[in-house]
């Protein structure tokens, strides 16, 4: 929480310093829709049904070009699956699995005029730390929980354990209005695995991963 707060004060330093620039500060919020893909332990693939959630974020708009922007931003992203057979960690699940993360994405943003406003293309990177949320499943409720490296022991206890860091790459297009407000269809794709290995090893070739979608509505100021 205490890094949220600071890099949330950089941005308003940021946005503060470019001033003279028309750089500008925008607040979001929108619906999601997530998956979690990828390679099972065998080296099969899968992908499972989509789990709805929510983002709330901000960014900072800095030109850099004409029509161009730089928009480095915070959010709070929910992510997750649902899937009637999930294969994870050496067991098989019927459920849902909700993940929540603090992500830095970073976009460079075309906005050439169109109508009264401007059309928006982006494309950029992100960074997400894991902050927990839930899985709902056959054998019970747990906690998620977030490691690099786990024992059999701890898969026992709690078998949701994914890696702290995600990252993976941005994607949006969308319309800002004369009156400032903008709206925005957003991908994302993770490239970065999110299952952790167990005892320093990888469980064969299972390599899991985040995509997903999402539909946001803010303002800029």
């Amino acid at each position: 929480m205490k890094r949220t707060i600071t890099l949330v004060s950089f941005l308003v330093v940021l946005s503060g310093a470019f001033a003279q620039k028309k750089t500008t500060i925008g607040f979001h919020g929108g619906y999601t829709l997530y998956t979690i893909h990828g390679r099972n332990a065998d080296g099969s693939n899968f992908w499972l049904k989509t789990e709805d959630g929510f983002n709330l974020g901000m960014n900072v708009e800095v030109p850099i070009a004409k029509d161009v922007y730089l928009q480095p931003g915070v959010q709070y992203n929910q992510k997750g699956a649902n899937f009637k057979s999930y294969h994870y960690m050496g067991q098989t699940f019927h459920g849902d699995v909700k993940l929540s993360y603090i992500e830095v994405p970073v976009n460079v943003v075309y906005k050439p005029s169109l109508g009264s406003g401007h059309l928006l293309v982006g494309a950029g990177a992100f960074a997400g730390f894991g902050t927990g949320r839930e899985a709902g499943v056959d054998q019970g409720m747990y906690h998620i929980r977030f490691a690099e490296d786990v024992t059999p022991q701890q898969i026992e206890q709690v078998p949701f354990y994914f890696r702290p860091w995600d990252a993976g790459a941005n994607f949006l297009l969308g319309y800002q209005f004369a009156n400032n407000i903008y709206t925005e269809f957003d991908g994302q794709i993770g490239m970065k695995r999110i299952n952790p290995s167990i005892n320093g090893q990888w469980d064969g070739k299972m390599k899991h991963r985040t995509t997903g979608i999402a539909y946001t509505i803010g303002y800029r100021f």
